[in-house]
This record gives structure tokens, C-alpha cells and sequence, in this order.
């Protein structure tokens, strides 16, 4: 868009609503008009609709120009695809946002879909597969990534434990 059109981007008014209130909002203020805006609602508050409203009054009235609008959104945990549905009973905590199947992989855990089981002492990793080094101390070790987390068996370097001793 040419830069003499950027009045007609300015001075608007963004509004998503959830569950009958406000719940997010944007007010534009800016004299320039920007090509490109980019709205984020940090506090990631759940918004069913947006309504932008036109601020701008140039004498012949109020009016924005848009030439695209996108709106991106998450579904809470617990649900999937992109109309929010409730993920499946069997893994109803753990399941994939896009399509709903249920997680077939744990870190840190080992009873997929809910990984709700950490691993066992000694071992980490995807559906705690790994053991841990013998370098670590009580071979204790990290449940996601492996390092060692208490102390070092005959090495001088935590958390990598692969410097020997002097």
C-alpha cells in the first residue's frame, strides 16, 4: 500500500469478546497509520469474536481501511483443532492441538498419552528410554534432558561429567 494511504489505517478501535465482556482490547492512537499491525494480547485472555470500529473522522466521517485482517488463537490445554474441541476421553490432558489424536510421547515421563508417571530414578529422556550416565553421581540425572544433577562419580565438571579427575 502507498504511503498516502496510510491515513486511512489509522485511529481504530480493536475489540475481542469472550464469554459476553471485554476481554481484550487495542486502541489505536497513532497519527502516521502503520502498513503492518501487529497486536499482541499477552495475558492470552479466551476471545470468541473481534470487532475493529473506526476512529478516523476526516469531515466526511469515520472509516478505516483494511486491506487484510489475521487473528491467531490457541485453544486451551485440553482441547484441539481449530474450533477448541475437547481432546479425547482416553488422553483428554494430552493430546495433539491440530488433529486431537492422543500424544504417543513423554518427556520426563513414561505413560503416554498423560504422561503423568516421571521416570524412574536412573532414567530420562522420550518415555524415559534413556539411562543415565554412569559418570553421574547414583547415576541421578535430569528427567528431560539426561545432565547430570546431583554431583559427578570420579569426573571433576557438573553437570557434563566428562572431565576426569586431576
Amino acid at each position: 500500500m502507498k504511503h498516502e494511504n496510510r491515513d486511512r489505517q489509522k485511529h481504530f478501535f480493536l475489540e475481542g469478546r469472550g464469554l459476553g465482556s471485554t476481554s481484550f482490547s487495542y486502541d489505536d492512537t497513532s497519527d502516521t497509520g502503520e502498513p503492518i499491525y501487529t497486536v499482541l494480547d499477552i495475558s492470552k485472555t479466551i476471545v470468541s469474536n473481534v470487532t475493529i470500529i473506526a476512529t478516523f473522522d476526516d469531515g466526511a466521517g469515520k472509516y478505516v481501511t483494511l486491506c487484510e485482517v489475521e487473528i491467531y488463537g490457541e485453544c486451551p490445554p485440553g482441547t484441539c483443532n481449530s474450533d477448541c474441541r475437547t481432546c479425547p476421553h482416553i488422553c483428554q490432558n494430552n493430546c495433539h492441538l491440530d488433529d486431537g489424536s492422543c500424544n504417543e510421547v513423554c518427556f520426563g515421563s513414561m505413560d503416554p498419552p498423560d504422561c503423568r508417571t516421571a521416570c524412574p530414578a536412573g532414567q530420562w529422556g522420550v518415555n524415559c528410554t534413556n539411562i543415565c550416565s554412569v559418570n553421574c553421581y547414583g547415576q541421578s540425572c535430569d528427567k528431560i534432558t539426561g545432565v547430570c544433577d546431583k554431583a559427578c562419580q570420579g569426573f571433576s565438571d557438573p553437570p557434563s561429567c566428562t572431565m576426569g579427575m586431576l
